[in-house]
């Protein structure tokens, strides 16, 4: 999706008729991948790919905002001592936005396609130890969409 945000904003910035000038002909797409990995790294050192500590909508846009200005603070850098790997003027100040509705509109909704009775984890206990009384207990306890099938 960042990768995405990345080529519409070129586009959106310069034109569809000079959109294969700088993407195929000045290597924006090898440089679109690299921004690509500076935000993936970002939501690495975020947790943004841990589903159990993300279950706090407000905490997950935080994160999601604070990974995004990590990434772009980086490029920002790679950009002042390599100048060539600039995208065009002003293509991040587009993409940027575009990136966190993105990535915020997708995690919310995977959020809550997880989240829904009918959609969510389904958890089987078979048997009546101590094990599996304990395992009810903590899905019990978490929630996040699962249902317990039987007891």
């Amino acid at each position: 999706m960042v990768y995405g945000a990345i080529i519409a904003a070129v586009y959106v910035r310069v034109g569809i008729e000079d959109a294969y000038f700088e993407l195929v002909i000045k290597y924006g797409y090898w440089k679109a991948a690299l921004a690509t990995f500076f935000c993936l790294a970002g939501f690495y050192l975020f947790d943004l790919y841990d589903f159990v500590v993300m279950h706090d909508r407000r905490e997950l846009v935080l994160r999601l905002i604070q990974a995004l200005g990590l990434a772009w603070i980086a490029l920002a850098m790679c950009f002042y001592f390599y100048p060539g790997l600039m995208l065009g003027r002003s293509v991040s100040l587009i993409a940027l936005p575009l990136a966190l509705t993105l990535m915020v509109g997708w995690r919310v909704s995977i959020h809550w396609f997880l989240g829904h009775p009918d959609f969510g984890e389904r958890i089987l206990i078979v048997g009546s130890g101590d094990s599996a009384i304990e395992i009810a207990r903590w899905a019990i306890a978490q929630a996040n969409g699962r249902a317990i099938v039987s007891r």
